[in-house]
């Protein structure tokens, strides 16, 4: 009888034993998949990750949003400077071979840890299947921590709608190769592409312009007076991602 008792409480403090690793690993399990989804990438504008709660989300895709000349690039290279700066590699896809290297370079973007992808001159519907098809690639072989897909000058040298035909299941297709990834996946078009496959999207519009004279105005003569584009400031909305919010962000051209 002694020994059925004490057999019975052994199995019982192993059967708890069990339980308890279990518990732990489900813990483990949370606290990992936790720590994974609250990862960000710093934009390297103080208030714009605040509104975020942090930056643009690893391992979700994220759209910049907004027309030409709103602030889209000034953003984005603020952010690549940012990674850069911190040894995050960098893929940017090009479908229009719109890339400035000088003026990367000159925005802070150190180019040697950039990996730029363009195209030679070729039908637009080639130029895009081959960009989602090195974003699809460049996704699974987790080599970079940073991808930017660049739709800006696609949507405005052609219709919009050859841009919002790309079917969804591609979007969803880098959505699912990004599940659990530290990579940043940012979106760059005149509207909304990925659709409900990205986390966030920002929508972005100019609201001032800031001009400066080369000299005085004078009553007697104007015809040499001109006056040097010298900033703008931006409205920065968050129109997917979090509660519905916005700032102004001011960007100033170098001389």
């Amino acid at each position: 009888m002694t020994s059925s008792l004490q057999l019975i409480k052994t199995n019982s403090e192993t059967l708890n034993s069990k339980i308890e690793i279990a518990r732990l690993t489900t813990v483990s399990i949370l606290n990992t998949q936790n720590s994974i989804s609250k990862t960000y990438l710093s934009t390297g504008i103080t208030s714009l990750d605040r509104m975020l709660g942090g930056g643009l989300p690893m391992g979700a895709i994220s759209e910049l949003t907004g027309s030409l000349s709103n602030g889209k690039t000034s953003v984005l290279f603020t952010l690549l400077a940012k990674a850069t700066s911190e040894h995050l590699r960098i893929a940017y896809i090009d479908v229009f071979n719109t890339l400035d290297p000088h003026f990367a370079r000159i925005s802070g973007i150190q180019l040697k840890q950039l990996f730029w992808i363009h195209f030679r001159k070729e039908p637009l519907s080639n130029k895009l299947n081959k960009s989602l098809k090195s974003a699809n690639i460049l996704t699974r072989s987790q080599n970079f921590d940073v991808i930017v897909l660049d739709l800006e000058t696609a949507s405005v040298c052609t219709s919009e709608a050859k841009i919002q035909k790309i079917p969804f299941h591609y979007w969803f297709r880098i959505k699912k190769a990004l599940h659990q990834k530290k990579i940043a996946f940012i979106l760059l078009s005149h509207s909304s592409s990925a659709g409900s496959a990205a986390t966030v999207r920002l929508g972005l519009k100019r609201s001032s312009v800031w001009w400066k004279s080369t000299q005085a105005v004078s009553k007697l003569n104007l015809s040499n007076h001109y006056e040097l584009l010298r900033g703008f400031t931006t409205r920065v909305s968050l129109l997917k991602g979090g509660t519905h919010d916005q700032i102004k962000i001011y960007c100033h051209l170098q001389s």
